[in-house]
C-alpha cells in the first residue's frame, strides 16, 4: 500500500512540474507573425528577384549609417513581387510579442553607391501584416538615392496615389487597369461598389481596414489572392460574388462575426479557413462555390438559408456543439 501511495505521489510530482515547465515557455506555442512585402515600381506593377532584407530596429539604424550592414534575413520576391517572411516567437519577439522592423530593398551601383528603398513598423506576434515599398528610380539622380517609409505611407512621396480616399473611405480607383493592389494604412471602409467588375488580379487589404461594403469586389473575374487582414470586421452583401478566378481565402486572422448574404457566392472558392469569431453565416453566401471541405469555429451559431446550396463537391462539413440554426437548404443540391 505504501508503495503505491510513493508511486501516485511520484506521478503526481512529474505531472505538476510538467505543466510548470509549460507555464514557463508559454511563448513556444505562439502563432508566427507573417508579413508580406509587395515590391512594386512607380506604375504599381510587380518586381520580381527583387531582394527584400529584414532589419530590426538597432540594424536598421547601423545601416543608415552604413549601407553594406548585413540584413538579419532576405526573401526573394516571387513572381506577384511577393516576398513572404514567417516570423517565429524566437528569435523575433524575445522580448515582447512585438517589435519593431524594417525591410529595404537595395540596388548596388558600384562599391560606393547605393539606392535603396525601405518600409516597415511595429510587427505582431500572431497577426498577419503587409506593406509595399515602391522601388522609383529618378532620372539623373546620383549617389544614394533613399526613399524611407514611415508606417502606414505609400512609398515615394511624388507618387500620386492610384485610389480615391477621404476620411479613410475607399470610394474609388483612379486607374482601372490596375491588377496588382496594396491598399494603404489609412483605409477604414472600402465602400459600395468600389473596386465592382475590377480587372484586380491579385490584392493585398491592409491593416486597418475595418469594413467591406456591398458589392465591393463583385464581378472582379481574374481576381485570384487576397490578404485579409486582422482589423477586419465586417463584409457585406455579395462582397466578392462572381470572382471566380478566386479559390481560397484565409479569414482565420479576422475579427469578423458575420458573413453576409451572397458575399462569396458563385466564387471559384474550393477552400476558406474561418475566423474563430465568426458566429452567423448569411443566406446563401458560398452558394455555387467548389468548396470540397468546411471546418465551422466552436462559435459558429447561424448558417442561413440556402448557404451552401449547390456546392456540388462538398464531402466533408465539421459543425460545432453552438450550433442554433440550420437554415432552411442550407446544404442542398450536393453530389456527394
Amino acid at each position: 500500500m505504501n508503495i503505491i501511495k510513493f508511486v501516485s505521489v511520484a506521478l503526481w510530482s512529474m505531472c505538476m512540474l510538467f505543466l510548470s515547465c509549460k507555464k514557463e515557455n508559454p511563448s513556444l506555442n505562439e502563432t508566427p507573425a507573417t508579413v508580406e512585402i509587395f515590391v512594386c515600381n512607380s506604375k504599381g506593377e510587380p518586381l520580381e528577384n527583387k531582394t527584400v532584407g529584414l532589419y530590426d530596429e538597432s540594424r536598421y539604424t547601423d545601416f543608415q549609417k552604413d549601407r553594406t550592414v548585413k540584413p538579419l534575413a532576405e526573401v526573394i520576391t516571387n513572381q506577384k513581387g511577393i516576398a513572404h517572411f514567417v516570423l517565429e516567437s524566437r528569435p523575433w519577439f524575445v522580448k515582447g510579442t512585438s517589435a519593431e522592423l524594417m525591410f529595404v530593398v537595395q540596388e548596388l551601383q558600384d562599391a560606393s553607391n547605393y539606392k535603396w528603398w525601405s518600409r516597415g513598423g511595429t510587427v505582431t506576434l500572431g497577426k498577419a501584416h503587409s506593406f509595399k515599398i515602391e522601388v522609383v528610380h529618378q532620372d539623373g539622380a546620383g549617389g544614394d538615392e533613399t526613399t524611407e517609409e514611415k508606417p502606414g505611407e505609400d512609398a515615394g512621396e511624388n507618387v500620386e496615389s492610384p485610389f480615391v480616399i477621404e476620411n479613410g473611405i475607399l470610394t474609388g480607383i483612379k486607374d482601372p487597369s490596375l491588377t496588382q493592389v496594396v491598399l494603404p494604412a489609412e483605409v477604414k471602409i472600402i465602400a459600395s461598389g468600389a473596386f465592382r467588375d475590377s480587372h484586380i488580379e491579385f490584392l493585398v487589404l491592409n491593416e486597418g481596414l475595418e469594413t467591406i461594403e456591398l458589392q465591393a469586389f463583385s464581378g472582379s473575374q481574374k481576381l485570384a489572392s487576397v490578404v485579409f487582414p486582422a482589423s477586419l470586421k465586417e463584409i457585406g452583401g455579395h462582397a466578392f460574388e462572381d470572382c471566380v478566378a478566386l479559390t481560397e481565402i484565409d479569414l482565420s486572422k479576422t475579427a469578423l462575426q458575420e458573413i453576409s448574404s451572397d458575399a462569396f457566392r458563385e466564387t471559384g472558392l474550393k477552400k476558406v479557413a474561418f475566423p474563430a469569431s465568426l458566429k452567423k453565416i448569411g443566406s446563401q453566401a458560398f452558394l455555387g462555390t467548389h468548396l470540397e471541405e468546411v471546418v465551422f469555429s466552436a462559435e459558429l451559431q447561424e448558417i442561413d438559408d440556402e448557404a451552401f446550396t449547390g456546392v456540388a463537391e462538398l464531402t466533408s462539413v465539421t459543425l460545432s456543439n453552438n450550433i442554433q440554426r440550420i437554415g432552411y437548404r442550407a446544404f442542398s443540391d450536393l453530389n456527394n
